[in-house]
């Protein structure tokens, strides 16, 4: 009698397991897609900060007054800040990627300078 109730805990044991299993995957697969949804959104905030970084590149560099000098450096000084923010999250992107076996998630990068 015994044999059969370590049997069927066994039994019991391997299907708890199964689910188990099962439950990890299905959470492996979710953290999976968040990543490749925050390199989507970094490719966003990629493409928007070049856009910004046009709009604010100085046109004509030999024509500045102070205030104007200035105001570029502020400019330049946001960016950068913005810019070093970004990358954090895209050295810890890269990182969840490599943790979860996925391939490098594409991003794309722009000559701002």
């Amino acid at each position: 009698m015994a044999l059969n109730d370590l049997e069927s805990k066994w039994r019991e044991f391997e299907a708890l397991l199964g689910i188990f299993n099962d439950k990890i995957q299905g959470q492996r697969k979710k953290l999976a897609e968040e990543i490749d949804k925050r390199g989507l959104m970094i490719n966003s905030e990629l493409e928007k900060m070049h856009d910004r970084w046009l709009e604010k590149k100085p046109k004509d560099r030999d024509n500045f007054n102070y205030q104007e000098a200035l105001g570029i450096c502020e400019s330049i000084n946001d960016i950068n800040t913005q810019w070093t923010e970004l990358d954090t999250r895209i050295q810890k992107l890269y990182t969840d990627a490599k943790h979860f076996g996925k391939a490098t998630p594409k991003l794309q990068y722009y000559d701002i300078m």
